[in-house]
């Protein structure tokens, strides 16, 4: 572990396990108004901490607050043109932004941002402001600071959906800090190592397919690959020092808001068991590729433990098309053909109670968002990843945007004919999407104190 990456936003590096999260979409409506609604944030203690190894990190604090900017937001914040033309040359995704990007490149998978919620627009998301805390009103209390603070510094607000963690399902064991989704799984088990960051002893645990370097997910550092792009031109030419420390340690975020249609996926659940004689949690399962408490299908293992698909070439334990294995194959052979698309997931669901609308507020961190985010949403999510051995044509099955004619989601048997799921709907659908940068603590009071980000020495952009 080294000190440089305290310098990151919290959320970037940490996963803990919050009780509840409220995130606020601000807008400003002129230059004027993310310059002080960030002097007044500095003022409070609702400014950013970093990632840090302790005690009380690994529980994590008691509250924990997130800044992100879409490229629109940092212009606002008084980002020099100079370094905002470097997001268009490295991050061509991040400077359209999500609500330009999502018909072309993420398929139906994403809907149509036309249908999104209005928080969401291109003109109205310029930055979001997350609060995450272990005790519920503890966070409605930073929030109402925080609207203050936008209030007064002539900033536009638009909650989002509250999001708090899940109580244990009927029939499920008791695990202390588990988190739950709408669908009924245990959730938040996925293991990353981060060369630098993550400790000697639980490095050793991971398996080598879940094994990065910090590239992966900051800017600033190198990638699987060694390359880093975050600190030269095309032309080789390394960027100033002044440029560089922009970018080094921030990271991309993408706040991705999904319905999950619960009623329906129980339905297509109840159906398939009639067909085909199968347990419903064994359907529910195989969909997955997780049991409902987490235990992986492809090996006899702990939810929280790190695991391959080694002992499972042929899927007859975990489908290749199940949502866990289609996103992170996990060292299958054909995987080692292709970049691997590793994601910092974070988020809470939303939508307690009988008769309201029900999802996830997801939250994703990575270097690139459109080798990354974009490449497992709008191509692994919605066909068939590239050389994979899966015999049927379906979507993802737990998100995919699935319509008549879509092939059948296929379940490989070691003896007798595989199984084939047909007719599946959407279970899921997205309601908002945004692409935000997290800047690292230094660009963030540099932002927050007007620091110009000079070309050369003497030499500024105008603004």
């Amino acid at each position: 572990m080294t000190t440089e990456f305290n310098d990151v936003q919290r959320i970037v590096l940490h996963g803990s396990a919050w009780e509840a999260a409220r995130h606020v979409v601000l807008s400003f409506p002129d230059n004027a108004s993310a310059p002080r609604f960030l002097d007044r944030l500095g003022h409070h203690d609702l400014w950013p901490t970093g990632a840090r190894y302790s005690a009380e990190a690994q529980q994590g604090p008691p509250r924990q607050v997130s800044l992100g900017f879409t490229r629109r937001g940092l212009e606002h914040a008084r980002v020099p043109r100079h370094v905002l033309s470097l997001f268009a040359l490295k991050s061509p995704a991040f400077h359209a932004g999500a609500a330009l990007r999502a018909a072309a490149h993420l398929g139906p998978t994403a809907g149509q941002p036309k249908g999104w919620k209005p928080p969401y627009g291109f003109t109205t998301l310029d930055a979001l402001i997350t609060v995450h805390g272990r005790d519920a009103a503890d966070v409605d209390e930073a929030m109402r600071t925080v609207y203050q603070i936008a209030c007064r510094a002539n900033a536009h607000t638009h909650e989002l959906a509250a999001a708090r963690r899940l109580p244990t399902p009927k029939g499920e064991h008791e695990v202390k800090d588990a988190m739950w989704t709408h669908f009924g799984f245990r959730d938040g088990l996925s293991r990353v190592g981060i060369t630098g960051w993550t400790r000697k002893e639980d490095m050793e645990k991971c398996n080598k397919g879940s094994q990065h370097s910090a590239g992966e997910f900051l800017l600033g550092h190198p990638q699987d690959s060694g390359a880093n792009p975050w600190i030269a031109g095309p032309d080789g030419r390394v960027w100033p020092e002044a440029i560089r420390s922009f970018f080094r340690n921030g990271s991309f975020g993408v706040l991705h808001q999904i319905q999950q249609h619960v009623e329906a996926f129980e339905l297509f659940v109840d159906e398939c068991a009639r067909d085909t004689g199968l347990a419903r949690p064994e359907i529910k399962a195989k969909l997955c590729g997780r049991h409902t408490n987490g235990r992986p299908l492809a090996i006899d293992q702990p939810p929280e433990d790190d695991f391959d698909y080694s002992a499972d070439t042929d899927g007859s334990l975990c489908p290749f098309g199940a949502h866990t294995r289609r996103m992170n194959p996990r060292g299958a052979d054909f995987a080692h053909s292709v970049r691997r698309r590793p994601l910092l997931r974070r988020g809470l669901p939303y939508g307690l109670g009988v008769g309201v609308e029900q999802g996830l507020m997801g939250q994703f961190f990575c270097a690139s968002i459109e080798d990354q985010f974009e490449h497992l949403v709008g191509q692994w999510a919605d066909r068939v990843p590239l050389g994979s051995p899966d015999a049927g044509g379906a979507r993802d099955p737990m998100f995919g945007a699935h319509a008549s004619g879509d092939g059948a989601f296929v379940i490989p048997r070691r003896t007798g004919k595989p199984i084939a799921l047909r007719a599946m709907e959407a279970f899921a659908s997205t309601v908002g999407l945004a692409y935000l940068f997290y800047p690292s603590l230094t660009a963030l009071e540099g932002i927050r104190k007007g620091s110009p980000w000079r070309l050369a020495d003497g030499e500024e952009d105008e603004q």
